[in-house]
């Protein structure tokens, strides 16, 4: 499945569907901002694929965090801790980390909230119906 997300600006895809992101310019449009926009009028919105997160997308960072802490009490002295790890043993750790956090994400609904728009087009949009309606060029 896909993952679409509308841009009145190509910059901020906060809205879930299309109907929402005319409906916002609509919206935003008759209560005087830059311009009023008639039935017949072209806009554009963009439109992109949006790229979901699971906690553990991020779990190394919490591998990173403890190196630092580590080095920050002791020094020089934690090498070679966790820098030694053998193939496996940083696969098994790897695999338990993100389990562990997923679990708990889920438990709690604390998987990220936000997304990374990896591809983007723009629409040409022609308004009817006093801004409500809407064809796709």
């Amino acid at each position: 499945m896909v993952d679409l997300y509308y841009s009145l600006d190509e910059e901020d895809y906060c809205y879930g569907s299309l109907d929402e992101a005319v409906s916002a310019f609509a919206d935003q449009h008759s209560i005087g901002l830059p311009q009023d926009y008639v039935v017949g009028d072209i806009i554009y919105i963009w439109e992109g694929t949006a790229k979901s997160f699971k906690l553990s997308d991020f779990w190394k960072l919490c591998l990173d965090e403890v190196s630092e802490r580590a080095y920050d009490e002791v020094g020089d002295h934690i090498n070679p801790w966790l820098l030694d790890l053998t193939p496996d043993h940083a696969d098994e750790l790897s695999t338990m980390m993100k389990m562990v956090m997923d679990i708990w994400a889920d438990k709690y609904g604390r998987h990220p909230n936000f997304r990374l728009i990896t591809k983007s087009k723009e629409l040409k949009i022609k308004l009817e119906k006093n801004s409500e309606g809407y064809v796709i060029l």
